[in-house]
């Protein structure tokens, strides 16, 4: 598994590497705010927040960066 996804990473482009990351974030946050006892005062739920909103907002950038990159291309081929 670990040279399939090298091949992926190698292979893909720059926006959807970030994704990626992105999305890793948001699961790990998930993952740690299932798995801890949830509630106001308790600064693991915080850090489970917090990874969250970080993996969100690199997920959106990500997107808006391979939006960008679609249309210069699409402005190149006409």
């Amino acid at each position: 598994m670990g040279q399939r996804l090298d091949r992926f990473f190698a292979g893909s482009p720059r926006p959807l590497r970030l994704f990626s990351l992105g999305f890793a974030f948001a699961l790990l946050g998930v993952a740690i705010g299932f798995s801890i006892d949830y509630g106001p005062g308790k600064p693991l739920a915080y850090v489970a927040f917090g990874l969250v909103v970080l993996g969100v907002a690199i997920g959106f950038i990500a997107v808006a960066w391979g939006w960008c990159d679609f249309f210069k291309h699409l402005r190149r081929v006409r």
